[in-house]
């Protein structure tokens, strides 16, 4: 299946198509060229797996690869102890106002 095929079949454009390859959310073989160069080869369960990322991504679900910067901040956010910025070392103050003395 072709770029233009799939793209039509999935509703994504050529960039987001990329995008998702290059950051492993669909994984594509690549197939050598009879004179040079390489294509990559979309399958149709490639389809169903980009529609879904295509739902996901409208409906603003977020979502990462497993060990993103993106996954590693929340699990970092919903954790105790002190956070970056947190000028009384996470010592049970909520909010900006001051410890107490």
């Amino acid at each position: 299946m072709t770029t233009t095929e799939f793209c039509e079949a999935t509703g994504l454009n050529p960039r987001k198509l990329t995008n998702s390859i290059m950051n492993g959310l669909l994984e594509t073989e690549l197939i050598d060229k009879p004179h040079g160069g390489f294509r990559r080869e979309l399958t149709p369960e490639h389809i169903e797996r980009a529609r879904l990322l295509k739902a996901l991504v409208d409906k603003r679900i977020p979502f990462a690869r497993p060990g993103t910067g993106h996954l590693r901040r929340r699990q970092a956010a919903s954790l105790p102890g002190p956070r970056r910025g947190d000028r009384n070392g996470g010592a049970g103050q909520s909010g900006g106002a001051p410890p107490s003395i």
